[in-house]
């Protein structure tokens, strides 16, 4: 029925999950280990450091989500109350209490903010390395997309820590928001000066 395969789901996500971080530590020692001689970080393509800097936010992202799964996962199988505050069955309440349904919502958008770029990212590096190549132009703005390209990702980390209901926090969330403007805009300039718009 559907609690099999609510589990069996879950047991498919956290392998996805676990294959995924495993995924974004391979690309991470590839890029810094095995480069080829002379080849330095400032003379990587873009579409590489693209590739990097989204390695780095999924190996610093999925294993909250991991956690998440596993955690779920132990709820439904073993009987934990993680994210149940009440848990009830046929013979009627058990004594384990105290979990949170609201941490399965923080865990995941722990991953969810950088998701966005862990998607995105590559897609610039691939833009920005197929229009310098297609217009015959050399990258413009190399080490400025490099930056736009860390500090997005610095940005977007740090979004989920500091966002929370308070005051303050909305502010620094609006502030890193207007922030993340600033170098999508480098990188868009970018695509605008070499295409001649």
């Amino acid at each position: 029925g559907s609690g099999l395969g609510m589990t069996l789901w879950l047991l498919s996500m956290t392998v996805f999950i676990a294959s995924s971080l495993l995924g974004g530590i391979n690309y991470i020692v590839t890029i810094l280990n095995l480069r080829t001689k002379g080849m330095t970080m400032t003379r990587l393509p873009l579409t590489i450091w693209a590739f990097f800097i989204t390695a780095i936010l999924g190996v610093l992202s999925f294993p909250v989500l991991l956690s998440a799964a596993v955690l779920l996962l132990m709820d439904r199988g073993f009987g934990t109350s993680f994210y149940m505050s009440d848990i009830v069955t046929s013979s009627g309440a058990l004594d384990a209490t105290g979990g949170s349904p609201i941490l399965y919502e923080h865990l995941f958008w722990f991953l969810g903010h950088p998701e966005v770029y862990i998607v995105i990212l590559p897609a610039m590096g691939l833009v920005s390395e197929i229009l310098a190549t297609n217009s015959r132009k050399p990258i413009f703005g190399y080490r400025a997309m490099i930056v736009s390209i860390l500090a997005i990702a610095f940005l977007k980390l740090s979004e989920k820590t500091t966002f929370d209901s308070s005051i303050n926090s909305r502010f620094s969330f609006i502030k890193s928001e207007y922030f993340l403007i600033i170098f999508n805009y480098v990188m868009f300039y970018r695509y605008k000066y070499i295409l001649n718009i």
